[in-house]
């Protein structure tokens, strides 16, 4: 007789389901640092429009109207009249409340701008002032916490 035992065929089984178990759990491996990396391109995307919306305020404000406090984590100040039409030249405030960063303008009308943000923090040195973001996203292998810096040179 020719042909294969029950032996045969049990370990043969027991083979091909043990690869078809290492093939899915290297496919969830993947699919993890897929989610991983696609949750951090996000966070890191959101923590760059908020920074850039705002330097762009901020530079068109004078020295002179910039006020910081809140130990360096909040921050004041007027866009001059002319300088941009949808700020009407009143008070514009940026803070950290709650681990989000809230743009206020005009006052009372608070805007969360970025969420899951540890902190923000305001340098002024002369007439360069100093912003960093250190900001958390919660993956599956634990969180991870990355910081963005930016220079921005004011108007006398």
């Amino acid at each position: 007789m020719k042909g294969f035992t029950l032996v045969e065929l049990m370990v043969s089984i027991l083979i091909m389901t043990g690869m078809v178990i290492a093939l899915f759990a290297a496919f969830e491996v993947g699919r993890n640092v897929y989610d991983s990396n696609q949750g951090l391109m996000e966070k890191q995307r959101i923590i760059q429009q908020t920074m850039g919306a705002m330097v762009k305020e901020i530079r068109q404000a004078k020295l002179s109207d910039i006020t910081l406090s809140n130990g360096n984590t909040r921050i004041d100040f007027i866009i001059p009249t002319g300088v941009n039409p949808l700020t009407n030249s009143s008070n514009i405030r940026y803070s950290i409340s709650n681990n989000q960063i809230v743009r206020e303008h005009p006052p009372g009308n608070q805007q969360v701008l970025a969420i899951n943000v540890d902190s923000l923090i305001f340098d002024l040195s002369g007439n360069l002032l100093e912003i960093e973001i250190q900001a958390r996203i919660s993956l599956r292998t634990g969180d991870m916490v990355f910081t963005v810096k930016e220079k921005v040179s004011l108007r006398s």
